[in-house]
């Protein structure tokens, strides 16, 4: 099944039938890697890992550990250090 996907998303990029522009290449991408790691078009819905509200805890702790050692740091700094998007610091 994923090579017919995969075939599709190359004729796709050729042959325009409607004007319409054919979607993204990573979106072939990702829906051919979704493929042959699950057998499935669908994206997951499994979480792993802890529940959210245990890992924003630990990661506000974190980030208040940051700024009493130092109140100068960036947020992006700050993010960086823990392996964060700077957006939530």
């Amino acid at each position: 099944m994923t090579d017919m996907h995969f075939v599709c998303g190359m004729a796709l990029g050729t042959a325009r039938r409607t004007r319409r522009p054919p979607p993204n290449v990573q979106t072939f991408i990702n829906i051919h890697d979704r493929l042959c790691e699950s057998g499935s078009f669908k994206r997951s819905t499994h979480v792993a890992g802890r529940t959210a509200s245990v890992r924003t805890i630990q990661i506000e702790e974190a980030v208040l550990n940051k700024i009493e050692e130092d109140r100068t740091t960036s947020t992006r700094k700050i993010a960086n250090q823990l392996n964060l998007n700077h957006i939530p610091v």
